[in-house]
């Protein structure tokens, strides 16, 4: 699973960026697999966006 970070790049370390991966990581995950379990077959081509609380 490939994260892209689109946060402004100003002021932004490298450690803040791993912390907020690690930390959202594994709710991005749940979020794709209720997405999933939601959806039929025929509904995959249409894409789903993801919301990050």
């Amino acid at each position: 699973m490939q994260l892209i970070d689109r946060r402004n790049n100003r002021h932004r370390s490298t450690v803040n960026r791993q912390r907020f991966i690690r930390r959202y990581r594994r709710q991005i995950k749940e979020a794709i697999t209720r997405q999933i379990s939601q959806r039929s077959i025929q509904d995959l081509e249409s894409g789903e966006s993801v919301a990050i609380p």
